[in-house]
């Protein structure tokens, strides 16, 4: 550019502006949450990783390992079920009730869905 010319900048973070809709606006499209890609990717993505979590939970629960539901909010497993924050201990059919109930944990695979 030219002397005397300013460079368009972001008005969020200061970064230099390119592209014609970001100059228009005076923000950039990572300070906008314009990744670049389409709101149904990015759901499907984060539901991807949902059920990806779920199915982990569920087979922790099987196995009787440690239940984790958030880095502060991991279920341990002890005699006849899981032990909670509160120390109170939680069989494990209503623990799976209440992980059902929130969706917290996959649906059980039936023997017809594996036959199919």
């Amino acid at each position: 550019m030219g002397q005397g010319t300013t460079v368009p900048r972001c008005s969020k973070c200061g970064r230099v502006l390119t592209d014609p809709t970001s100059i228009a606006i005076g923000v950039g499209p990572e300070c906008r949450g314009d990744s670049g890609r389409s709101r149904s990717k990015r759901l499907h993505t984060r539901r991807a990783r949902g059920q990806a979590c779920a199915q982990e939970r569920l087979n922790a629960l099987q196995n009787h390992l440690p239940v984790v539901l958030s880095e502060t909010n991991v279920y341990e497993p002890v005699d006849g079920g899981y032990r909670r924050k509160d120390g109170r201990v939680i069989s494990v059919e209503a623990f799976e009730a209440w992980l059902r109930q929130y969706g917290l944990i996959a649906s059980r695979v039936t023997q017809t869905e594996v036959k199919q």
